[in-house]
């Protein structure tokens, strides 16, 4: 038998990994994906019981509903969903379960990263077309926002915010899932201290650079300058992507080095 990666044991693995999350999650992931209801009811309440009519913007209800949404999966869901492994009663129970230590990392990637994100992004928006069909000014804003049409300079141009949304959630989730498996307690509140304190030094380090005599290339303003909209928007998108790959992989391969470590 494969000892590292053996396909029928990972889909029992993974099935499992399902079950649980839909056990230990289900419930606070359809209150997430319900929140655009939730949330233009709650404001409509308010307003009939403070103002004593029923007033709610509905694209304001919208976007502040889909923001909660992500900030409440990146960083609670991996608490509650793996932060037992870092307990001696949760964390030997995984560590029994017979799979290998890749197989269980697929898994947390795939259930973390495709799985729900799927899974609430869907919810979201079958959330927001029911209140279309039901409230007349209710518009579902979330397919328009995710990609942007418009124009540049006279140029036509593209932004897909579906894949920058996406990978920011992917490397935000991979942080606090980071911090899940280090920390023991207060998970969440530990990783944002962090997260604060390296901005803390990363802008000390900016400031002496600037200080010490560096100068912008003058050549990339140039290039800036006479860049067609569609130059410019390439170039963004390579360097993009090549900034959100390095983070996910280095997150990627420390979740994996932490799953490594766990001991009981």
């Amino acid at each position: 038998m494969n000892n590292i990666f053996d396909i029928k044991r990972f889909g029992r693995y993974l099935a499992y990994d399902i079950r649980h999350t839909i056990a230990n999650s289900g419930i606070s992931l359809l209150v997430v994906g319900t929140l655009p209801v939730l949330i233009y009811l709650l404001s409509g309440l308010a307003s009939l019981i403070f103002n004593g009519h029923w007033e709610v913007d509905p694209e304001t209800t919208q976007v502040f509903a889909i923001i909660a949404a992500v900030m409440v999966i990146m960083m609670a869901f991996p608490t509650k969903a793996y932060g037992s492994l870092t307990d001696r009663k949760g964390g030997a129970a995984w560590a029994l379960f017979p799979a290998s230590v890749p197989e269980k990392f697929v898994s947390m990637m795939l259930v973390s990263l495709v799985i729900v994100p799927c899974a609430v992004i869907l919810m979201l928006l079958a959330s927001n077309a029911l209140m279309s069909l039901c409230v007349p000014d209710f518009t579902n804003l979330l397919p328009q926002m995710l990609r942007y049409h418009g124009s540049a300079d006279g140029m036509p141009m593209e932004v897909n915010f579906f894949a920058l949304f996406y990978a920011f959630w992917i490397v935000s989730i991979l942080v606090f899932l980071l911090g899940a498996l280090i920390f023991k307690k207060s998970k969440a509140g530990k990783t944002i201290l962090c997260l604060i304190a390296l901005s803390v030094v990363f802008s000390l380090v900016a400031s002496s650079i600037v200080r010490s005599g560096w100068e912008p290339d003058l050549h990339i303003l140039d290039w800036l300058e006479n860049a067609t909209a569609e130059q410019i928007q390439a170039r963004f998108n390579t360097w993009a992507n090549l900034w959100h790959t390095f983070l996910i992989l280095l997150l990627g391969c420390g979740v994996y080095a932490r799953l490594k470590t766990l001991k009981y």
